[in-house]
């Protein structure tokens, strides 16, 4: 049985029956005792003793209660806890023996079984319980559960534990009493005769809490498809649950007590400043005892403290219900004062786990969503929902290690997992370092389940006690950052130079003010408005120094009829603001044209378009110059095109294009249909400046002339060689061949800079995604440099979308604004990109804002060289061409060799005119290494021959 229902409602009463059934009685030796109570256990058991009658079974239901109640902090409280037939020794019997609901031959079968059993044992008890009243049903059987696996097993036939849910009797369609929807089959008593014989007794409550915590909506937690475990003795959901001869059953993990609403997560989003956080052990109320760190949409960190023996005393201390007491101790020895009979309560549930320290668990939401119903979140180990982070550097849990091997006795957890200031395994898994750290650099490390970095960095972990601190950062992130901004605040940023030191500053709304962060003037109130005014600084993102003066102005619209302006001098700000003419319509974006005198142009839309439908210009004085309706409809702007043609906004959408000249009364240039285009690209070219519409090719910016049909030019990419021809072909020439600096990842127009300021052009690729089960979204950033090879630093992820930008020109170094949600809050963070400037200076390649590739004078091509064949890209990861360059057509045949000498490609191609063409090697299918290529040419009516040394990096 694996199918999960839905989570029982934190705080809501549980009216539970408990009914007790017995079977036709029999004398097969494959099932422990004869199907009848209190058969086949010996009377001198210590745990779970004789008689087995209704007060034992109320003493065990009497223990989950206690137990529920303390690890869920009062959020799982018992209304009715009955037991039937109500006489003190009846049960009601069965109409077939034990071994009838366990054949022990397949599963299909045996789950069927369990099903009937449990549907026939309701039918038997429905004359005496209304069930309309109840629910949770247990149904207790004689006998022992088949629930412990030791290596030998005398009686195959016992029947396994198990929680019966909704869909598992939806799906024999069986008869049942009404008011019977789920519930579960537990038997009498765990002591098999295996188990006894080794000297070992075992509780009920184990294997009765967990299956219990199926019926409250809890997941399992070892691989439901193996039985391997999956968070080890660290946790109620798996071999947690067997702690202390399974009298004593852990503390379900952090993620289980958020997940069902026992307790709260205080959420950390790591800045650049440390921030020291306080974990108290579960339980407390006045300082966390859960931590979460945010590191992706769908990923996160729970940090927890937990402690084997919370009261330092060395043993449990367990009470019946006439306050006897039994102990036992670290070693395992037990104390029981005498007629003990059955635990209704322990006095510290956290005994049996392997140690003491922080946990640090792993979430991954996307597996959890995906695998809860099935209960399997943990089925797959190498991506589990829930995994411990274990502080020893490996993960063992869940593996097999053999006898006296190196991690024999570390499967289930040890004491190495935690972390704490002196975990000397941890240390010394890090080559001896000094100090217990986790950070994208340790081991273990502060990576996503797919490897990409976080740059979260924990560390100075406190000494074990009953409250534990850390420090915790982000390493890229600047000082004063992430900022929560209040709940009703937009995402909403700009850049200014707030404190005149030349380096732009994150400016940012906050409640009814603008609000910003210098390096040295910390958190400033720029500008404070009357309150439920709504303003907008994503109109004016990038500063801009409209009227000359030497100083960036943060411009912000308030409303839909005032636009203004935040100066800041070095005596304080001004603040200019100018009346919008008819209010009516909304801000569609803010632009500023470079012309002379200095325009600001403002598009806006009415009602709820996202277009523009008005044009109005302001000079710097917020002076109306002029307004312009556009009643085109669906276009969006392409402005600020300044550096192509002055005063020239292009509109576009799917089906048209309009190049608007708005220093002549909004004059219309050209008028161009589309057919079903994307968004264009701009080639700005020392002599003329082209538009590609994809789907149409390249049109003539000053005209609107079609020069080269799509069908007949690639999509642009950038001037990667630097030869003043875009790379990927286009209207200069149509070249088709790809160039040998071309990278081989994925490319998208929207990414492309100098990432190290080496003056070529480098690859920022940006992926989104979002969660299944909050609203919080994450990127991820692949940087590649123009030759294609990955940035070591990436691929890192980012809470929120980034944006990314340049603060000081003269520091040669990218960074990036992120904005997300972080509960209620919006938050805006600034990273560091972690790429190290090489170069001396900057080359503009691409306007990443407006889609514009800037090319330079023409150049020699850097493929030209005087080898007649070489290979590019060489080093390769994937495809290695072969590329030929003759005065004649020729045909060529190449060889591949390992440098055992074995053959491992052969390859062969021609062409059919002079000049170059690639002959193409698929790598996929060898090893990392290095390999000669020989090749050999005919055309012209001779021969050439060359070897070539080809780098296959994987």
């Amino acid at each position: 049985m694996r199918s999960l229902d839905e989570p029982w409602p934190a705080g809501q009463p549980i009216r539970l029956c408990a009914i007790r059934v017995e079977f036709l009685e029999d004398n097969l030796t494959g099932t422990t005792g004869t199907g009848k109570f209190n058969s086949g256990f010996p009377d001198t058991l210590t745990i779970d003793p004789l008689p087995h009658n209704r007060q034992y079974f109320e003493d065990h239901l009497a223990f989950m209660q206690d137990y529920f109640n303390t690890v869920s902090k009062g959020m799982v409280t018992f209304e009715r806890l009955d037991v039937y037939p109500l006489a003190h020794d009846s049960a009601y019997t069965l109409s077939f023996p034990m071994w009838h609901y366990n054949h022990n031959s397949d599963t299909a079968l045996l789950n069927r079984r369990l099903v009937e059993l449990f549907a026939q044992s309701t039918t038997l008890a429905s004359s005496d319980i209304n069930f309309e009243s109840y629910d949770a049903i247990l149904v207790f059987h004689a006998g022992v559960g088949k629930d412990f696996n030791i290596g030998f097993d005398n009686t195959p036939f016992d029947i396994p534990s198990a929680y019966i849910s909704e869909s598992d009797l939806r799906r024999y369609n069986l008869n049942l009493p009404s008011g019977v929807t789920r519930g579960l089959i537990l038997p009498e008593g765990q002591n098999q005769d295996e188990t006894l014989q080794l000297g070992v007794e075992l509780s009920l409550n184990g294997v009765m809490i967990k299956l219990f915590g199926n019926w409250l909506g809890m997941p399992d937690l070892y691989n439901t498809e193996t039985g391997a475990s999956g968070i080890g003795r660290w946790g109620m959901m798996d071999q947690g649950s067997g702690n202390v001869n399974a009298m004593v059953p852990a503390y379900p993990d952090a993620w289980s007590r958020v997940f069902m609403g026992w307790s709260t997560a205080n959420t950390v989003l790591p800045g650049g400043a440390v921030d020291t956080i306080s974990l108290a052990r579960p339980g407390s109320d006045s300082i966390p005892d859960i931590v979460k760190i945010p590191i992706s949409a769908n990923e996160y960190y729970l940090l927890e403290n937990r402690n084997a023996d919370a009261d330092s005393v060395g043993h449990v201390a367990l009470y019946d219900r006439d306050g006897r007491l039994m102990t036992v101790d670290l070693l395992g020895n037990v104390y029981v004062e005498t007629d003990f009979k059955i635990p209704v309560r322990a006095s510290h549930y956290d005994f049996g786990i392997p140690g003491s320290g922080i946990l640090i668990w792993h979430i991954n939401d996307s597996v959890v969503s995906a695998n809860y119903s099935t209960n399997r979140i943990n089925a797959n180990p190498q991506y589990r929902g829930v995994d411990l982070v274990e502080a020893d550097g490996s993960q063992d849990i869940g593996r097999e290690y053999g006898f006296a091997t190196a991690g024999s006795g570390t499967e289930l957890g040890v004491q190495e997992d935690c972390w704490y200031r002196d975990n000397r395994t941890h240390r010394n898994a890090n080559g001896g370092t000094a100090f217990v750290r986790f950070n994208n650099n340790t081991r273990p490390a502060a990576v996503t389940n797919d490897q990409r970095k976080s740059y979260l960095s924990i560390e100075n972990f406190s000494d074990i006690d009953s409250v534990m601190s850390a420090m915790v950062s982000n390493s890229i992130a600047m000082d004063g950052f992430p900022v929560q901004l209040g709940t009703n605040s937009p995402h909403n940023w700009s850049l200014a130079d707030i404190d005149l030191d030349g380096k732009q500053d994150v400016c940012f709304q906050k409640d009814n003010e603008i609000r910003g962060i210098g390096s040295d003037s910390g958190l400033t109130v720029l500008k404070r408005f009357e309150a439920n005014v709504e303003f907008d600084l994503r109109a004016s993102r990038y500063p801009i120094d409209v009227n000359d003066n030497g100083h960036n102005e943060i411009w912000y619209v308030a409303g839909n009829d005032s636009l203004g302006f935040v100066e800041v001098t070095n005596v304080g700000t001004i603040q200019r603001n100018a009346a919008l003419p008819v209010s009516s319509f909304s801000i569609a974006r803010l632009e500023f044209l470079d012309t002379d005198p200095n325009l600001v142009v403002l598009f806006q839309g009415n009602g709820t378009m996202d277009f523009p439908r008005r044009v109005t210009i302001f000079n710097s004085s917020l002076n109306l110059i002029l307004q312009q309706e556009v009643d085109w409809g669906g276009f969006h702007g392409l402005s600020n095109l300044t550096s192509v043609a002055a005063g020239n906004v292009l509109f576009w959408s799917s089906d048209r294009a309009l190049l608007l000249d708005i220093s002549d009364s909004a004059r219309v240039v050209w008028n161009v249909v589309l057919h079903n285009s994307n968004q264009p690209t701009i080639i700005s070219g020392p002599e003329s400046s082209e538009i590609y519409f994809p789907n149409n090719g390249y049109v003539n910016f000053d005209s609107g002339a079609l020069i080269c049909p799509a069908s007949e030019c690639l999509e642009p990419i950038a001037d990667w060689d630097q030869d003043g021809v875009i790379d990927g072909g286009g209207s200069r020439g149509a070249d088709h061949t790809p160039r040998e600096d071309f990278p081989f990842q994925s490319l998208n127009m929207d990414e492309l800079f100098d990432l190290n300021f080496d003056g070529f052009p480098d690859l920022l690729r940006v992926t989104n995604e979002s969660s299944s089960l909050t609203d919080l979204e994450s990127s991820t950033v692949h940087a590649f440099d123009h030759r294609g090879a990955r940035y070591s630093d990436f691929p890192l992820v980012t809470l929120g979308r980034p944006t990314i930008v340049t603060l000081d020109t003269t520091e040669r170094r990218y960074y990036a604004i992120t904005e997300y949600r972080s509960g209620s809050h919006h938050v805006i963070g600034l990273l560091r990109l972690p790429i190290v400037p090489e170069g001396q200076s900057a080359k503009s390649y691409a306007d990443v804002e407006n889609r514009i590739i800037f090319l330079g004078p023409l150049q020699n091509e850097v493929h030209s060289r005087e080898e007649f064949v070489y290979v590019w890209p060489n080093p390769t990861n994937a495809i290695a061409n072969f590329r030929i360059t003759l005065p004649y057509a020729a045909s060529v045949e190449a060889k591949v060799f390992d440098l055992a000498g074995r053959c491992v490609a052969n390859l062969s191609t021609e062409s059919s005119y002079a000049g170059t063409f690639d002959l193409q090697w698929d790598t996929v299918t060898v090893e990392s290494g290095v390999y000669l290529g020989k090749v050999l040419v005919h055309g012209g009516g001779q021969s050439r021959e060359s070897t070539i040394k080809i780098a296959v990096v994987k």
